[in-house]
């Protein structure tokens, strides 16, 4: 049997090249071998947000956060899950948490101005925005 290494990178590859089914299959076995992977569950989470499935999605994600609590790219996966299942508030809570562990963390403040906007608040979503550019 091969490495959780080579399912993963397996994984990516058909997911780069939109095969989303054959990549959740990869990722499947690599996190069978090595169920605390926490690569291929992000990997997961990114393929099943690709095939629309966002509450299995954030399950993948939040499961990274039991194994590691600070990895920035489940949490802001998890604000863009919550964006897509139309859980703005919650997103916004998610991204401000990234902001915290992370306050250079230019994507965080991005997606919490498309959260801001979704809702319809223009201000906020300007002022988070632009952030960047004061």
């Amino acid at each position: 049997m091969e490495s959780a290494e080579f399912w993963l990178i397996r994984g990516s590859d058909l997911f780069n090249q939109k095969k989303f089914t054959d990549a959740l299959a990869s990722f499947n076995v690599a996190l069978k071998i090595d169920p605390r992977n926490t690569n291929a569950l992000v990997e997961r989470g990114a393929v099943l947000g690709a095939m629309e499935n966002h509450i299995d999605a954030l399950k993948s994600f939040e499961k990274v956060l039991r194994i590691d609590p600070k990895n920035d790219q489940a949490i802001r996966n998890i604000g863009l899950s919550l964006i897509q299942l139309k859980r703005y508030r919650e997103a916004i809570t998610v991204f401000n948490h990234a902001l915290h562990l992370n306050p250079e963390d230019s994507r965080a403040r991005n997606y919490i101005g498309i959260a801001y906007a979704n809702m319809g608040n223009n201000q906020k979503a300007v002022y988070y925005l632009s952030d960047d550019l004061r």
